[in-house]
């Protein structure tokens, strides 16, 4: 799982590499599946990994999918320790954002998280990288409320929402609960994923 993370995390750099040419910051948005109650811990890692990398990018957004497993918590937690660095290491003179620049980015549910991509993906000055660590329902809701975002967005996600612990499938007129966990929709259809008699 890590050497996943840490391939996306290349492709991100390689494309701010070639932005930072131009003299523009990378614009990225964040969907995790990021918490305390349950799953793996490289959620908050990867969160960490991708701070390392703030002075290259633009953070716009970062929904914590699970806020009843207590993801807003997780993201805080990761952004009081890079609140330490930013004062033990000077970030600011390396043109770190402010730790407080960097919780502004929290989204507190999932109506601030659509409303915060909605104007994210709005911007048309440059392309919108949506990074997505875990499922994809919100994003798939997102993005079914403002379909027209989908010109200036560029998804990088190893989700696919196959495995979602509430198998909930997303249908063309509504999100619905399913007992076939494996074999359900993806937001987007079958994506490429085959299906399964």
């Amino acid at each position: 799982m890590k050497t996943i993370y840490l391939f996306l995390l290349a492709i991100i750099l390689f494309a701010s590499s070639c932005i930072q040419t131009s003299g523009m910051h990378l614009r990225v948005f964040v969907f995790t599946d990021i918490n305390i109650d349950a799953g793996d811990p490289d959620d908050r890692q990867s969160l960490v990994h991708l701070l390392w990398y703030a002075d290259e990018l633009r953070i716009e957004g970062i929904v914590p999918d699970r806020w009843d497993a207590r993801g807003l918590e997780a993201c805080k937690m990761v952004v009081e320790e890079y609140a330490k660095d930013y004062i033990n290491f000077d970030l600011d003179k390396q043109r770190y954002p402010s730790p407080s620049s960097v919780e502004s980015t929290l989204t507190i549910n999932k109506d601030d998280a659509i409303k915060r991509f909605k104007e994210a993906a709005s911007d048309r000055s440059s392309p919108l990288y949506v990074l997505i660590w875990g499922n994809m329902v919100n994003f798939g809701e997102a993005l079914s409320q403002n379909p027209g975002l989908n010109e200036n967005i560029r998804v990088i996600t190893i989700a696919t929402n196959l495995m979602k612990e509430e198998h909930i499938q997303y249908l063309p007129e509504h999100w619905e609960k399913t007992d076939k966990p494996c074999t359900q929709y993806n937001w987007n259809g079958f994506g490429r994923n085959e299906i399964y008699n």
